[in-house]
């Protein structure tokens, strides 16, 4: 589920900017905060979001990509850590 998350991710250890987040499209935060951060299923977060699996991992695929994107600086204290789940 989460395979493709190190390779979205800016550095090394995986930290995303809070500011990066908070600017996704509403869904699509959504989407990374209950299936990165809070490790919901495609399955869960589908029904939750009264949504398709596929809406899911389109959402989460644009979340992690404009995440990627996005300007990184290391010095940043407003910094949250995504860890690929093994």
């Amino acid at each position: 589920m989460f395979s493709d998350m190190d390779q979205h991710s800016r550095s090394p250890g995986g930290h995303f900017e809070i500011d990066a987040v908070l600017r996704l499209a509403d869904f699509d935060r959504f989407l990374f905060v209950m299936s990165a951060l809070e490790h919901y299923s495609e399955h869960d977060c589908a029904l939750l979001l009264g949504c398709s699996a596929r809406d899911i991992r389109e959402g989460r695929t644009r979340a992690l990509k404009e995440l990627a994107d996005s300007p990184h600086m290391e010095s940043s204290e407003n910094q949250l850590c995504v860890y690929e789940k093994k």
